[in-house]
């Protein structure tokens, strides 16, 4: 029986140890044992994040929402808040992540982000449902192969940087950028030169590709924007949309396409329904070159005021803040 056990236990060591080296690469965090994911690992591990820590309040949207550091927003207000927000979500999925975050924690305030370019053509629930599915079923996530590929390659770079910093050779190390650090040393677009126009460039055209097969926001997806508002109105959630700032070539794309009566229309529905940050419009900020990275996101400092923009009484005249008849939602 001995015999049998020692070999039982000579045959689990090698597995028991890959498990463990998965555990400590895996890019979500699954099991919270590390407290912190990678940034790029959205939304599973923000979903699984919501689940164990169970917050009152939330941020939802793409990139711009998610390059918000939510230390610098805890200090600005001294209450917890939970970043749910991740880089390239459409409109249908931040939808389906409100109720998701809806269905499993008690809200007291939810900060939605929203802008015109997501919000255009169709919206299904893109990749929520699968990841939704894995956050509940553990096994699910372990066999997951695409996960295991992630593990060694965060492994194989992390072993990478040590070795570049033990041997002194900072040519071999690799430093992915966390967009949400604004303590990262980052260049402003007049040092980046053409490197700047050369981004926003390319967001004009991935843009303009987008625009050209929808322009219009569907009437389904205002629906599903207004029961969220209802919503938070029944169950005395405070929520705020927040259209953030763009680059003013973005908004005269806009305006070539025919797409401003658009804009301003939808934007009309949801200020007369809940509280409303708008950035989203020609002014001293979205015009300075200085403020943006590309034509969608800013650089560290302005990640600042934008935060603060949202989560304190900041005036300036690049911000409108607009409440529905009634009060706040």
């Amino acid at each position: 029986m001995k015999k049998l056990v020692k070999k039982l236990l000579l045959y689990c060591i090698p597995f028991v140890l890959v498990f463990a080296l998965f555990l400590a690469f895996e890019p979500y965090d699954y099991f919270g044992l590390r407290g912190s994911s990678d940034y790029l690992s959205a939304p599973l591990s923000l979903m699984r994040q919501l689940e164990r820590e169970q917050p009152d309040q939330i941020i939802l949207g793409d990139s711009r929402m998610a390059n918000l550091n939510v230390s610098y927003i805890q200090e600005l207000t001294g209450e917890p808040v939970q970043m749910m927000a991740f880089g390239g979500a459409e409109t249908g999925e931040i939808i389906e992540l409100f109720w998701y975050a809806a269905e499993h924690t008690q809200l007291k305030k939810v900060v939605l982000g929203l802008n015109l370019y997501s919000m255009l053509g169709e919206q299904g629930k893109g990749r929520i449902p699968a990841m939704e599915e894995m956050a509940s079923d553990t096994g699910k996530f372990i066999i997951h192969g695409g996960h295991w590929l992630q593990a060694m390659n965060s492994g194989k770079m992390q072993l990478k940087n040590w070795l570049g910093g033990l041997l002194n050779r900072p040519d071999w190390m690799e430093y992915p950028e966390d967009p949400t650090d604004y303590t990262l040393v980052q260049n402003i677009p007049q040092e980046q030169g053409e490197r700047y126009r050369a981004d926003l460039e390319e967001y004009l055209n991935s843009l303009l590709i987008k625009l050209s097969a929808a322009n219009e926001v569907q009437e389904e997806t205002m629906e599903d924007i207004l029961a969220i508002i209802r919503y938070c109105k029944e169950k005395e959630i405070e929520l705020v949309i927040v259209f953030p700032p763009l680059h003013i070539s973005v908004w005269e794309l806009y305006d070539e396409l025919g797409l401003l009566p658009e804009m301003e229309q939808m934007k009309a529905v949801l200020k007369a329904e809940a509280p409303v940050i708008d950035m989203e419009f020609p002014n001293d900020f979205t015009t300075n070159d200085d403020n943006f990275f590309d034509g969608f996101h800013l650089v560290s400092e302005k990640k600042l005021f934008l935060a603060k923009a949202i989560f304190t009484d900041l005036e300036d005249p690049c911000i409108q803040r607009t409440e529905p008849e009634g009060g706040k939602s």
